[in-house]
């Protein structure tokens, strides 16, 4: 298994000379820096740009994530609350604390971590958070403005695989994209996003042919 790895990543690095590596750390720290001055830009207008993360019960990964999450938005100057609620806590209860946080003036971005306990409608509780909150373009709304090609909002992950395509310059413009996956917040979003392109995308997914 081991010769199996060593030639595996001695033929990567063959085919990979030559080639240009994408930095994604660079492309990240530019994002930062156009979120940075965005934030100036609002804070000098007068708002105060606050995001609160919805955690029902606990989660060992939804923790790490929840902990960067509080840690980039303080190195951003975004004020952030974590509003954890009981893990046995009724669908409907947490629909209406997602209502009290749309209608809270105070909170520009909400974001629902994931997984919920079993037996939630995952979609029904994204689906009520105010479309102009919703940080991770989960909301129906959101993800229909990406068919229609005018993305407002979109999932994280889609809207970074889309930033790093653009960082590479290559104009995908007839070009042939293959998208592994077909998940709501990864795989279709950015089949469309590139479609958005003019780029010809073919999703392969567990149903796939060989």
């Amino acid at each position: 298994e081991k010769r199996f790895i060593t030639k595996y990543l001695k033929d990567w690095r063959e085919k990979m000379e030559g080639n240009n590596l994408i930095d994604g750390k660079a492309i990240a720290e530019k994002i930062k820096g156009e979120v940075a001055a965005e934030l100036s830009l609002l804070k000098n207008s007068g708002t105060e740009p606050k995001l609160v993360a919805v955690q029902v019960g606990e989660n060992a990964a939804s923790a790490v994530y929840v902990k960067q999450q509080k840690k980039n938005c303080e190195k951003a100057g975004i004020l952030y609350e974590l509003k954890t609620l009981a893990a046995d806590i009724a669908e409907e209860q947490l629909l209406s604390e997602i209502d009290k946080l749309n209608g809270d003036a105070s909170v520009t971005g909400i974001i629902l971590q994931l997984p919920l306990p079993q037996g939630m409608d995952m979609r029904k509780i994204q689906a009520a958070i105010a479309p102009r909150k919703d940080v991770e373009g989960v909301n129906p709304a959101n993800m229909g403005w990406i068919v229609y090609g005018k993305p407002f909002l979109a999932p994280c992950t889609a809207l970074a695989v889309k930033e790093i395509v653009d960082s590479t310059g290559i104009d995908l413009y007839g070009k042939e994209v293959v998208m592994v996956g077909h998940s709501d917040i990864v795989g279709k979003p950015v089949a469309l996003l590139l479609v958005g392109k003019f780029a010809t995308v073919s999703i392969c997914h567990i149903g796939t042919s060989k």
